[in-house]
């Protein structure tokens, strides 16, 4: 990457000098959640774009994001691997339109030859930038899709690259003294012992590392019935009360003292398997994108899985064509009847579940036996459909 840096150097002085106010990146996954890490990683740097991320079509989070960063004032980084990921596709005409069909305040960040890339052009985005199509989604921090938002907003892309080459220069041999090798080594070793949830503890302005870390890992080894299943953001509780199918992550600043650093000395204490991860700057962050990516390569060739696949997402994908496919034909999309409701909210099961909602006086019962029918090491993921501006963060934790 870093023979692009000029192109990406003087496109972000360019768009400096245009007075844009606000970068708003539209993306999903891979395309987003870098972003995301270097959103929070540090306060905005003065005289820069501000940066936003948009990784949800929930109308919420977009009125939210529209409110923040006025059009007007914005330029958007539309970025889609494949060039056809519908999401933020649609957020692209959203705010396309908001701006009055001005393509000058768009960027497109793509794989050569896609179809988005040709559009890009064809209306005559303000910059086009194609990627290596041989770089995964989840394994492009450190491509064009992180490096382009972070030089428009005051990043120093070139300290990014230079402590991730560092990094990529450590894990070249086979040795104990290899960070990578044996990162992935010792969450595979842990995983085989039975525990194989990944707690994230992080200090407060680095817990989107633990969201990036998430899709990395869940993603890349979470098939064939194996895997490691990273847990961020969760609230912190005593040390006993963490289930022994957990290992934990701290990543915080050096020297810093605070909430999980305390938590994580209970649980050494505690004779748990804490791994630690200090950065001494922000740009340290290229260094742990790069290790713990060559981590997840070692921890799914430990697993006995292919790291760089990804048979469900695609799944997940074409599922969601059929659905849409499915509303804009029928006008409605097919739901289970619920087994349970009141006037406020009513539980649905799906065929497999169904067993839990049959016969079940109320919504409590319902999701009672649900829950019962868990078994040691399963776990339960809440996927909230609710604008991610944190309005929702206390309830959401009161839940987990």
């Amino acid at each position: 990457m870093t023979s692009r840096l000029g192109e990406v150097r003087a496109f972000a002085d360019e768009v400096r000098a245009a007075g844009i106010e606000h970068v708003v990146v539209l993306g999903m996954g891979g395309s987003s959640l870098a972003c995301e890490v270097l959103r929070t990683a540090r306060p905005a740097v003065a005289g820069w774009p501000r940066l936003h991320v948009l990784d949800s079509t929930d109308p919420g989070s977009v009125s939210a994001c529209e409110a923040a960063a006025p059009p007007e004032k914005s330029l958007y980084v539309v970025s889609s691997k494949s060039g056809t990921t519908v999401e933020p596709l649609r957020l692209m005409d959203y705010f396309l339109a908001k701006c009055g069909g001005d393509a000058g305040r768009f960027c497109a960040i793509t794989d050569p030859g896609s179809p988005f890339e040709a559009f890009a052009r064809e209306k005559g985005f303000r910059k086009v930038f194609t990627n290596p199509a041989d770089v995964g989604g989840r394994f492009s921090a450190l491509s064009l899709f992180g490096l382009v938002p972070a030089a428009l907003t005051g990043w120093d892309a070139a300290a990014l690259l230079a402590r991730a080459g560092a990094m990529a220069d450590a894990t070249r041999e086979d040795s104990d003294l290899n960070p990578g090798l044996t990162l992935g080594r010792a969450l595979a070793r842990e995983a085989k012992a039975g525990r194989d949830k990944l707690v994230v503890l992080a200090a407060p302005d680095l817990e989107s590392f633990g969201l990036w870390l998430e899709q990395l890992v869940a993603e890349s080894v979470g098939k064939e019935g194996k895997g490691v299943v990273p847990v961020a953001g969760a609230p912190a509780r005593d040390a006993a009360a963490y289930a022994p199918d957990s290992v934990f992550a701290l990543v915080s600043h050096t020297g810093q003292v605070g909430q999980p650093e305390a938590l994580a000395g209970a649980l050494e204490a505690a004779g748990r398997t804490v791994l630690r991860f200090e950065l001494d700057a922000p740009e340290a962050l290229g260094a742990e994108f790069f290790r713990w990516e060559f981590a997840t390569a070692v921890l799914g060739a430990e697993l006995g899985v292919n790291p760089f696949d990804q048979p469900d997402v695609q799944a997940a994908k074409d599922m969601t064509k059929a659905a849409l496919a499915e509303l804009k034909s029928a006008g409605r999309l097919a739901a289970p009847e619920p087994a349970a409701g009141d006037d406020a909210w009513s539980v649905a099961f799906s065929k497999a579940s169904a067993e839990a909602g049959r016969g079940a006086a109320n919504n409590e019962e319902a999701l009672s036996r649900f829950l019962a029918s868990a078994a040691p090491g399963n776990y339960a993921a809440l996927l909230a459909y609710v604008a991610s501006d944190g309005r929702h963060a206390d309830a959401l934790a009161a839940l987990r």
